[in-house]
């Protein structure tokens, strides 16, 4: 009887230790950011009831699991950067809870500035950065606006850089924009930045791509929410260097047919340039040296047209046609005074030389293109095909006046005269695109065409222009075919955090050179080359590491084919050459990026081995007294480079960027020497929200650029500060700028050393310049999108349009 009764004893406890297990209850709390979806680590979850409370923290993939008995229960959610958030729950069994936090916004009496999550994003190529949202910036051009992009880095001159690499391609909305290509500074500048909506930096370039792509992307994408009837943006700039701009933009919608117009005109000038260059030619049997100092006068006019028309037939197909075009006059003028010594001659010669250069440059190119899009997902392409035409002018002039100590005055005049057409036909067809998979087939068909009329005139005895004849005047007219035949497949697959994707691209090229004056020179080239890539990224949170190994190449445009001759002065020219064969480029990248609300960083590091890198190749004629750099191929040039990019933000109104790239190179020219280098860019910018949407920026940097084959350049430091501010809710908007203003001049030097010769010039840049933008914004109708097509691909012309 007793162990009867110790046994229920014991069944009794067991059984209340089981029910009261059963009382508690599994409560799994999932939080994510409300904007993105994306989930939120090491939220702090603090769990409180009437008798007791406890503090639990959210995993990397942002779930926290308790196990709580019934009851009520007040729950307060906590982050850096988010808005708190308190939710009462009666829990009576197990359940999950989806929570969704805020970024937090911080007033600064009308200016809002918004936490970094709802900024970037990132994707497997790269990173997406919401401009639109960036309130700093809203006074900005989009070349100053880009300078606040993680991984990019604008120097107050206007020179940009992704990762540390110039090597970089600009597209529009998916596609190449040949014509910012052409000329960046000009053309983004003429952008405001109430027009963009994102900036997508796409650093892993798969086979899609075209093979001279370049290390990296800018993709700069137009704001996706226009209006149903339409919107006018209007800007102007001026500055005392002097330099200014003005340009407007229209877009709307009309019944099925979305339009987007835009005309900006640029002039930039300078006044009273000091230029100064020196050269020394030693050997044993002869001694030739020259001096010279000059001031340089010029402007340049830039008149920059872009149109756009979609017209959608229906939900799954749409016609999409554009066309753009740059026109750029350059009217400059250099005034030298040389000395000129040789070691034969009883005393040195004296020269006054004006050199005068007016050249039309530009580019055309229109669009036409059929889409398709899936049946099940509308916004995701299923194939097109589509139809392109470019022209690139080459239109130069060159007049050049020279009188020595013993008033013989000798005139001589250059010009040349040509262009190429492109025509191209492409067609893609997406096989599979869906949360885990993507693989797209396509390609593409290029025909080239173009023409090159050279002529150099002399100012004989008797006032006649005469035609001057040397050792290259068979090289006077060319005409120039290319035809290009590529096609690419591109996989790519997701598993857990992981990102595999890999392509192949296959390019056959055909060129023939003739030159109608010796047609024994004609000469012609076929050629194939398939430019593999293959990468991984692993993407965890707010983080991401990537390896990618890519093949590439880059092919010589038009302008330095043409082997015209370029005077900067009676002792220094440059020309092309039209036997310049393509190069191609091999590129491992490595690369890691984090972030939070109040900190980015990336930092990486680069390999790229160029076989036959085309650079300008330095010599020296005694005969013509005259120091010549000519585009040629080398043997090889092996890049190795390390880039970093941080920005902390201590607290909201305050911003601190350092951004910068290290590089070693070594060329090996054709003769079998080696020439190493280093370059390297460091930049620093400050920026802070005062009140009343009020914004102070300041950035200072140190920069040594690469230098040419057996030359040497020297280090320059740029800084400027501005103040900005928004009006009439954000339609106005005003930036004030001063450039340098302790410096005159930014003092910019290269030198070249042969085994024979040793020269240097120097440019003395203005570099104190005071300045202002003005941007406005008129608008009417009601919200609808419209955006310009992501599907054209590139093609390699350096001066194209898009």
């Amino acid at each position: 009887m007793k162990i009867k009764l110790i046994f229920f004893v014991l069944l009794f406890h067991l059984f209340g230790n089981v029910i009261q297990a059963k009382e508690r209850n599994n409560l799994i709390i999932h939080v994510k950011d409300s904007h993105s979806g994306e989930p939120l680590a090491y939220v702090q979850i603090e769990i409180q009831s009437i008798h007791d409370s406890l503090v639990c923290f959210s995993d990397t993939v942002g779930i926290c699991q308790v196990e709580l008995p019934d009851g009520e229960y007040d729950i307060r959610f906590n982050l850096l950067g988010y808005s708190k958030l308190q939710k009462h729950i009666n829990l009576t069994e197990s359940k999950s809870l989806d929570i969704l936090l805020s970024v937090k916004t911080m007033e600064l009496e009308e200016a809002t500035v918004v936490a970094r999550k709802k900024l970037i994003k990132m994707s497997d190529k790269g990173i997406i950065y919401d401009i639109s949202k960036d309130t700093n910036i809203r006074a900005l051009n989009l070349l100053d606006a880009i300078n606040h992009v993680p991984l990019v880095n604008v120097t107050p001159n206007g020179n940009i850089t992704v990762k540390g690499s110039s090597a970089y391609s600009i597209y529009l909305n998916g596609k190449p924009y040949r014509m910012a290509q052409y000329d960046p500074q000009t053309v983004l500048r003429s952008f405001p930045v109430s027009t963009i909506e994102k900036i997508e930096v796409i650093t892993r370039l798969d086979g899609r791509y075209d093979g001279d792509t370049g290390d990296a992307i800018i993709n700069i994408i137009t704001s996706k929410h226009h209006f149903d009837n339409w919107s006018l943006t209007l800007n102007g700039n001026s500055n005392t260097l002097p330099k200014a701009g003005a340009g407007m933009s229209l877009v709307g919608t009309q019944k099925k047919i979305d339009y987007l117009l835009g005309y900006n005109y640029g002039y930039d000038g300078q006044r009273n340039q000091p230029v100064e260059s020196s050269g020394i030619y030693s050997t044993a049997n002869a001694y030739q040296e020259n001096t010279a100092s000059g001031i340089s006068d010029g402007k340049w006019k830039t008149h920059t047209l872009r149109a756009m028309v979609v017209f959608n037939i229906d939900s799954l197909n749409s016609l999409y046609v554009d066309g753009h075009a740059l026109i750029k006059q350059t009217d400059m003028s250099t005034d030298w005074n040389q000395w000129y010594k040789d070691q034969s001659w009883a005393k040195p010669l004296n020269t006054t030389f004006l050199s005068k250069h007016n050249n039309t440059a530009g580019t055309f190119e229109s669009n036409v293109l059929y889409r398709n899009m899936f049946r099940k997902d509308k916004s995701k392409e299923h194939w097109m095909a589509g139809y392109r035409y470019t022209y690139n002018p080459d239109i130069r002039y060159f007049n050049q006046t020279s009188v020595d100590n013993t008033n013989i005055e000798q005139k001589s005049r250059n010009k040349t005269h040509g262009g190429l057409n492109e025509h191209s036909l492409m067609a893609s067809v997406t096989l599979i695109d869906n949360d885990t998979q993507y693989l797209q087939i396509g390609g593409k068909q290029i025909f080239r065409k173009g023409a090159i009329d050279t002529e150099l005139l002399t100012l004989d005895q008797n006032n006649e222009w005469l035609s001057e004849t040397d050792e290259s005047s068979a090289q006077d007219q060319i005409r120039y075919h290319q035809d290009v035949s590529s096609a690419f497949a591109s996989y790519a697959i997701s598993v857990k955090d992981f990102t595999f994707d890999t392509s192949l691209r296959w390019e056959y090229t055909h060129m023939k050179m003739l030159f109608p004056k010796m047609t024994e020179a004609d000469f012609s080239k076929t050629f194939g080359n398939i430019t593999p890539y293959i990468g991984v990224s692993y993407q965890k949170g707010n983080s991401s590491l990537s390896l990618s190994y890519k093949g590439g190449m880059m092919r010589p445009d038009i302008l330095i084919l043409n082997p015209f001759k370029t005077y900067s002065s009676q002792y220094k020219a440059e020309m092309g050459n039209p036997e310049l064969e393509s190069s191609y480029i091999n590129t491992i990248d490595a690369s890691y990026m984090v972030y939070s609300n109040t900190m980015f960083f990336s930092c990486g590091f680069t390999f790229k081995h160029q076989n036959r890198p085309i650079v300008l190749y330095p010599s020296y004629s005694e005969k013509l007294h005259q120091y010549m750099n000519q585009y040629m191929n080398i043997s090889s040039l092996n890049d190795y480079r390390v880039n970093f990019y941080g920005n902390y933000k201590p607290i909201i109104p305050l911003s601190l960027t350092l951004t910068g790239d290290f590089g070693l190179y070594r060329m090996k020219d054709y003769t079998g020497g080696y020439d190493n280098g280093k370059s390297y860019n460091l930049t620093f910018m400050c920026d802070f929200s005062l009140k009343y949407q009020w914004t102070l920026s300041l950035q200072y940097g140190n920069y040594l650029n690469m230098h040419p084959i057996w030359g040497k350049t020297h280090s320059f430091n740029i800084y400027s500060c501005s103040v900005s501010k928004s009006f009439l809710k954000n339609a106005l908007n005003v930036r004030v700028i001063m450039n340098s203003p302790f410096s005159k001049f930014t003092k910019i030097r290269e030198q070249s050393i042969l085994p024979s010769y040793s020269g240097s010039q120097t440019n003395f840049m203005r570099a104190r310049a005071f300045g202002i933008d003005i941007t406005y914004t008129l608008q009417k109708g009601s919200h609808k999108e419209i955006k310009r097509d992501r599907t054209l691909k590139s093609d390699d012309q350096n001066t194209g349009v898009e």
